[in-house]
């Protein structure tokens, strides 16, 4: 079992977004990995080959959060092959992140009409390629915010035009939050103000117990092996 998997399991992930480093291990890993999460993992622009061993991944989920139909759509940065073996993904094609995003923004307003926009994105800043999420921003109309992570870098808070953009700290230093205040109107319901901040893992963070336990054997068994003399 993916130990990562299980704890996102019990933390009630409602999904995850596919990064460059899923594919550092190969795709029997990551099949294994996503047969263990009870939620999906999305990437609008990662593209599956009929014929591929690999199943499509989801462009984005839809949920009713006290009557607001909120929409997360998940983007990759598409510079995987530029870093794996050909083996490591086999049979998926990386497409362009702002046109996927702009394209998947298109279909969700055709198909689910939903209230809020977040998009999530294994990507830094930047126009085009490897880090494409201000591009997102600027060119993609309809984007509520955008939480993204890829660069190492934190921030808590910034806009391109009115979409709100956060990072959090790399390696679950922090946790980013994005609180949105919906009125409702005539039309439905429409954002009325948004904000984010970075909620810092320090040392006096207190640890779950739960998690600790359901990690503690794949701890062990890692401690050994780094342990084994070569």
């Amino acid at each position: 079992r993916d130990p990562m998997m299980l704890a996102m399991n019990a933390l009630g992930y409602e999904a995850m977004v596919l990064g460059n480093h899923e594919f550092n291990f190969g795709l029997k890993n990551l099949a294994r990995a996503r047969e263990d999460a009870r939620f999906p993992w999305l990437s609008a622009n990662t593209i599956a080959a009929p014929a591929s061993a690999v199943k499509p991944f989801q462009a984005y989920i839809v949920k009713s959060v006290g009557g607001v139909k909120a929409a997360v759509i998940g983007i990759t940065t598409p510079s995987i092959p530029s870093w794996e073996q050909p083996e490591n993904y086999r049979g998926l094609k990386f497409v362009d992140g702002v046109e996927a995003a702009a394209a998947t923004v298109a279909e969700l307003r055709r198909r689910e009409r939903p209230d809020l926009i977040v998009a999530a994105v294994h990507a830094g800043l930047g126009g085009r390629g490897e880090n494409m999420t201000s591009g997102i921003a600027a060119r993609v109309s309809g984007i509520d915010a955008i939480v993204y992570g890829h660069s190492h870098r934190r921030e808590p808070g910034a806009y391109i035009g009115d979409v709100l953009l956060v990072q959090p700290q790399q390696w679950g230093m922090s946790l980013a939050r994005v609180d949105f205040d919906m009125k409702k109107g005539a039309a439905g319901w429409t954002v009325a103000a948004k904000r984010s901040r970075l909620i810092p893992v320090t040392a006096k963070t207190q640890a779950d117990a739960g998690i600790l336990d359901l990690a503690k054997p794949y701890h062990d068994l890692t401690e050994r092996y780094l342990k084994t003399p070569v």
